[in-house]
């Protein structure tokens, strides 16, 4: 009780506090990380008007870690809660979040869920880094052009439960992690790869199904003070998830300065395959 009084306090202080510069979605949206006493926290934000959602992640490599986030934006400051699930989509438990912005740094104060409500606190930042040399675009010595994809046997009717879990492309420590958990009655997840890096994650959403194609879209938040995002069809076979992507607006429309692509993940593990413990 006393550490829900403190958030209570604390989430007054927020939304009445009229001394601070008054926030808007491009000072959020995006990653923010830190790492304390060796254990990393991430968080990747969207908005949208006032409404805030993405995920949070700890060794985001690490699939069991990855957590769901949704709350608000005031003019001064977040309230966000991070729902932690099992693999059936139920709560294990929540953390009850408030930030603040100030000179680029996210200060976060909460109280996680479960049995001892503990209380935590500090202080992330963005990844401001560039790419990284490999993944330039237009770079010197770039890959020839795969030959053309080969589909393995017919499509196969999907649910939730046949796509949830971890997909991957590519090998090596630049693999990508396409991560698809269910929370509650629906599917959220991330895409990331290097893991340990935010510019390199994204938040997956809008998740739907009907038959044997699966449609989300891969959000791009980091850094822009117009996002976008990529408009994911899919279809599954003999463990291959196939993905035709579609770059499209906010507005809906598709982008046509940017490169239509596609790619094929293999899949999927269970979370349990990537924990480091």
């Amino acid at each position: 009780m006393k550490s829900l009084l403190m958030l209570a306090a604390l989430t007054a202080t927020l939304w009445l506090t009229q001394t601070a510069a008054a926030l808007d979605a491009k000072d959020v949206r995006g990653g923010w990380e830190t790492t304390l006493n060796g254990v990393a926290h991430i968080y990747q934000f969207k908005v949208r008007g006032d409404r805030v959602t993405g995920i949070a992640c700890g060794d985001c490599d690490d699939a069991t870690t990855l957590a769901f986030i949704d709350g608000k934006l005031g003019p001064h400051g977040l309230s966000f809660v991070v729902t932690h699930v099992r693999d059936d989509g139920s709560t294990t438990y929540q953390e009850h979040v408030i930030g603040t912005v100030n000179q680029g740094e996210l200060t976060v104060k909460g109280i996680r869920g479960g049995a001892d409500g503990d209380t935590f606190s500090w202080t992330m930042h963005h990844d401001q880094l560039p790419p990284m040399p490999h993944m330039a675009p237009g770079r010197a010595g770039a890959r020839p052009a795969p030959p053309p994809y080969r589909q393995p046997a017919p499509w196969e009717s999907l649910t939730q439960a046949k796509v949830a879990g971890v997909w991957l492309a590519g090998a090596g420590p630049f693999k990508q992690f396409f991560v698809i958990r269910k929370v509650g009655d629906q599917l959220l997840g991330m895409l990331c790869g290097p893991c340990n890096r935010t510019y390199f994650m994204e938040i997956l959403d809008d998740f739907s199904i009907q038959g044997d194609t699966l449609n989300f879209n891969v959000l791009h938040e980091q850094g822009r003070d117009a996002p976008y995002y990529n408009r994911v069809t899919a279809h599954v076979a003999r463990n291959e998830m196939r993905l035709a992507v579609v770059p499209t607006g906010l507005n809906g429309a598709p982008l046509g300065t940017m490169q239509h692509g596609d790619m094929t993940l293999l899949g999927p593990l269970t979370l349990e395959a990537t924990a480091m413990h």
